[in-house]
């Protein structure tokens, strides 16, 4: 039985297996999905799986990595993690992947609300951070939609395959249940 953090009726955020690495494989080098990352040009390969997961464990204190599993059979469909974890400033970087035949039905703003809660509630973080590149309308729909507010953008920033150089688009949320002063 994998282990879950966070979970709504269709959507479970649980620990990566060693079960999940080839499907992970597969869904990190479909070029669709794979446009969008910070280096698309950057190649996947099955060796580096045990890396990637050995990494999990190594260097928990700064990212966390977890599945997004989906409907009753808690299918493996994707990642969301949360990246350059300052516990001193309390914040982190939120990223995500899911298989790009589950795009479209609202998984990934249900994991995406699912880690909010699991940063904010349980890692009690003031701020979680994100960045798009601009013709990604997609993910920014999902940050939207979870209250992320735009901040700024990196004009020309990224090289994105059929659209060239990209705007990325910086997006940030805050904990509400924090009072500022």
């Amino acid at each position: 039985m994998r282990p879950l953090i966070m979970e709504s009726e269709d959507v479970k955020i649980g620990l990566i297996t060693r079960e999940d690495l080839q499907r992970l494989y597969e869904i990190f080098n479909n070029p669709k999905g794979a446009r969008f990352i910070r280096d698309p040009t950057q190649i996947f390969y099955p060796e580096d799986l045990d890396d990637f997961y050995d990494g999990l464990r190594r260097n928990k204190e700064k990212t966390r990595i977890y599945a997004v599993l989906y409907g009753k059979s808690a299918e493996f469909i994707g990642t969301i993690g949360l990246y350059d974890i300052d516990t001193k400033n309390s914040y982190a970087y939120i990223a995500f992947g899911i298989d790009q035949k589950f795009w479209g039905r609202g998984i990934t703003t249900k994991a995406v609300s699912l880690m909010m809660k699991y940063a904010f509630d349980t890692m009690h973080l003031r701020k979680l951070i994100s960045s798009v590149f601009e013709p990604n309308i997609a993910s920014r729909k999902v940050l939207e939609k979870n209250g992320f507010e735009e901040v700024g953008r990196y004009r020309r920033h990224g090289y994105v395959p059929g659209y060239g150089f990209a705007d990325e688009v910086l997006f940030e949320r805050f904990n509400e249940k924090i009072i500022y002063i």
